[in-house]
C-alpha cells in the first residue's frame, strides 16, 4: 500500500469509523490489507475523493470540484431545501 494511500485510509478510519490511529496501524501491519480492501474504500467513496473543501482546492483539478459544488449549491437553494440565518455576534 503507497505512503498516500495508507494516509487516506487512516484520515477514513479516523474521521468516519471512529478507530483510533493506532488500531489503524495495527489492523494494517496484522492484516496487510488487500486490493480488496481498496476496492471497498474506493467503492464506499473513499477512493482519490477530497475528504475536505481545502483538500479538494489543492488539487489539479480544482476547477471541476468547484463547479461540482457551485452546481449542487444552485440545487439545493433552488429547492428550497435550507436557507441562510444571520450568525449571532
Amino acid at each position: 500500500m503507497t505512503p498516500t494511500k495508507r494516509g487516506r485510509l487512516q484520515r477514513v478510519a479516523e474521521d468516519l469509523m471512529g478507530i483510533s490511529t493506532i488500531d489503524f496501524f495495527n489492523y494494517v501491519s496484522e492484516n496487510s490489507p488487500t486490493r480488496d480492501f481498496e476496492r471497498a474504500y474506493t467503492t464506499l467513496g473513499f477512493g482519490d475523493e477530497p475528504l475536505s473543501r481545502e483538500e479538494a482546492m489543492a488539487r489539479p483539478d480544482w476547477d471541476k470540484w468547484n463547479k461540482a459544488e457551485n452546481i449542487e449549491y444552485k440545487a439545493l437553494k433552488d429547492r428550497g431545501t435550507f436557507k441562510w440565518v444571520p450568525m449571532d455576534k
